[in-house]
């Protein structure tokens, strides 16, 4: 159900002197700037002319998706191998003994393949060294794959072990009823199997204010019905009051939209599994805010009385009518 602002613009009504903190985030807004927060947590922001260095390596193969990470650890191995082969043939193919010359193409693939078997020290033996220069290739090329094995368990290793939150968001933030008025919620739940524990939620309102001058970004933080829990077992439903000190009291989708308004939110929480606190991050635009809904249970008590948690229920929500909002100075909108 929409609703229409009944005053002014949405920025008329908010005191932005007081909320000039920035968050870390900028105050200038641009009019093609994207979400500040993505759909997997990451910022949308990215630095430029920084300078290479080795030490970013480390941080980068850590980040990067699985699907990025294993390509790369392929074509690494094959380009390595790749300029081994070439260097044996660049030797000459004659100093390989048991190699079978069948074609001239032939000789690169036997070569790649001693390559293979001497660089993950397999060394199967039909195809061996018969040559000084060839041995020290072959001995500086099984030292090479040695250590390239164990920066690559390392690196495996860490992303394992790397202490990550993986939180289920649910697909749109709500405006619902709450108690004589509205509210704003939106649901989450860990998609782990380790337990999390007391969490603490924090959630801001970014919005576009006119300035003298264009236009600037504002930072208000919503208040919660409740921002900490220290059980996470289930899904956890956050729910802001839209009440009379609320910057979203009597504003509906226009304004928001007006506004380019996005909800950013933080959440942590200590993981028992990792023994350390972990972080997550997400958001909502103004055009993933579903009016006028309320979420379905998400969880359901079984025949032998276990709790049971649908991860496919998070989402799910019902249409509602909004109630009239009133305040001392106006009855009903």
């Amino acid at each position: 159900m929409a609703r229409k602002s009944t005053q002014g613009t949405f920025s008329d009504s908010i005191d932005t002197t007081a909320q000039d903190n920035d968050p870390g985030l900028g105050l200038k807004y641009y009019k093609k700037r994207k979400r500040i927060i993505n759909k997997d947590g990451s910022f949308n922001a990215h630095r430029i002319h920084s300078g290479f260095s080795h030490r970013n390596a480390y941080q980068t193969l850590i980040k990067m998706s699985w699907n990025h990470f294993l390509l790369l650890i392929i074509a690494s191995l094959m380009f390595i191998n790749s300029l081994f082969a070439g260097l044996y043939l660049l030797i000459g193919v004659e100093n390989l003994r048991g190699l079978q010359k069948i074609a001239p193409w032939h000789d690169f693939t036997n070569a790649f393949f001693f390559s293979f078997q001497t660089f993950t020290t397999v060394g199967y033996g039909h195809i061996s060294p018969d040559s000084g220069l060839t041995s020290f290739v072959a001995a500086f090329e099984a030292m090479i794959g040695l250590m390239c094995f164990a920066l690559v368990t390392g690196l495996i290793y860490g992303r394992f072990s790397r202490p990550t939150a993986r939180l289920l968001y649910s697909e749109k933030a709500l405006i619902s009823p709450y108690k004589e008025g509205l509210s704003l919620k939106f649901r989450l739940a860990n998609k782990r199997m380790s337990t999390l524990l007391e969490m603490k939620v924090t959630v801001l309102l970014q919005m576009i204010v006119k300035e003298k001058i264009g236009f600037s970004r504002r930072f208000v933080p919503l208040d919660l019905e409740r921002d900490f829990i220290l059980f996470f077992p289930l899904n956890w439903t956050v729910v802001h009051p839209i009440n009379e000190e609320s910057p979203l009291y009597r504003k509906g989708p226009e304004d928001l939209k007006e506004m380019d308004a996005e909800i950013l939110i933080m959440v942590r929480g200590f993981d028992d599994t990792f023994g350390q606190t972990v972080h997550s991050r997400h958001s909502y635009l103004c055009s993933e805010v579903e009016w006028g809904a309320e979420f379905r249970p998400a969880y359901f008590t079984n025949d032998d009385g276990e709790v049971i948690l649908d991860m496919r229920e998070l989402h799910e929500y019902t249409s509602v009518d909004l109630p009239p909002v009133k305040n001392k100075n106006q009855s009903s909108l």
